[in-house]
């Protein structure tokens, strides 16, 4: 063990800290702390600077001078205990009691030059708020409270009392909308089915609520709120002839880049695609293919008359099972061993 490293422990132990205080105190991790104490590891000149300034003592001291050994010897004075009274006091005649000698002593009349009584050591926390405090202390001054006048004409109606609590709460609107003050829940939900032998005429009377109302109706559960419509896909979907369940889609913004939507389009009719939304660079949709053969293509936002953003599809077919390449290598790796003995 080192100088240092016994100074340190023997500090922190004398004045009531664990490891795990004191390092909180300096800043520093305990695993350090302990590394320090147990010469692993030498303090560098800040951590010293900052471990002198709470025990109030000097780096000089900490590295060289064994604390320890000149405090627990008789007649020595570091600075952290009441000096030694001077011999010069002790009054010369000294009484005695059952035949032993008592020692008394007499106060001096005048200060002696070489008695100089030091303070008492002050507690370790008035040291560790004096030099590590991080923050300054916020004052609270207490103000008095001024009520403000209110204008009704603001829109002030009033504190609630418990003759009206009766009355049905009014939410802040938007839109003539109420906010979404609870999480969505899902639930299940009624929609339109669009075949492909609708494509034409739904293209001309999507917007009629006669039309839609006499549309096949479908239901799904577990959908978040909103409505919803399902259509009919060719080869652009991975399973020609499902149906393809969307949610209405009213501003262009909401389109995220890489997502699945059913676009209904002026010229192409009803078609699915994977959208990357490019309406504040260039005023167009980028519309890609998950099938290789179908080339990409830029629709402008005047030719799109509607978007519904893919939740779910209903097919009879079912997808064919995925070849693991760690399989079809371990089937190769058996071929190989077996032509091998032979």
């Amino acid at each position: 063990m080192s100088i240092v490293s016994n100074n340190i422990k023997y500090l922190r132990r004398l004045n009531g800290l664990t490891q795990e205080q004191f390092a909180r105190r300096i800043n520093i991790k305990r695993s350090l702390l302990g590394a320090y104490e147990e010469a692993r590891a030498n303090p560098n000149l800040e951590n010293l600077k900052t471990i002198a300034q709470v025990f109030g003592t000097s780096v000089d001291s900490l590295i060289k001078t064994d604390i320890r050994k000149i405090r627990e010897t008789p007649g020595i004075n570091i600075g952290q205990t009441v000096g030694q009274i001077p011999s010069s006091v002790l009054s010369t005649t000294q009484p005695t009691f059952n035949g032993q000698t008592v020692q008394r002593i007499n106060p001096p009349t005048q200060p002696s030059q070489n008695f100089i009584a030091e303070a008492e050591p002050k507690p370790i926390a008035h040291v560790i708020e004096k030099y590590l405090r991080n923050e300054e202390q916020v004052k609270l001054v207490a103000q008095p409270v001024v009520p403000k006048k209110v204008n009704r004409a603001d829109g002030y109606r009033g504190f609630v009392t418990v003759q009206n609590l009766t009355k049905p709460i009014e939410f802040p609107q938007v839109n003539n909308q109420h906010h979404d003050l609870l999480p969505e829940i899902k639930s299940s939900y009624s929609f339109g089915i669009v075949k492909r032998n609708l494509t034409s005429e739904y293209l001309l009377k999507y917007q009629k609520p006669e039309f839609l109302s006499a549309l096949p109706q479908g239901n799904l559960p577990n959908l978040f709120a909103g409505k919803y419509r399902a259509f009919e896909v060719g080869e652009d979907f991975s399973f020609p002839g499902a149906l393809v369940v969307g949610k209405h889609i009213a501003d262009v913004t909401s389109v995220l880049d890489g997502r699945h939507y059913i676009l209904i389009l002026q010229n192409q009719g009803i078609i699915y695609r994977r959208v990357y939304n490019q309406a504040k660079i260039k005023g167009v949709l980028l519309l890609s293919s998950d099938n290789q053969s179908i080339p990409s293509f830029e629709v402008s936002l005047k030719d799109v008359l509607e978007i519904w953003e893919v939740k779910a599809f209903i097919s009879e077919q079912l997808p064919e099972p995925q070849l693991s390449l760690e399989k079809i290598k371990g089937l190769v790796d058996e071929l190989q061993n077996e032509l091998s003995r032979r």
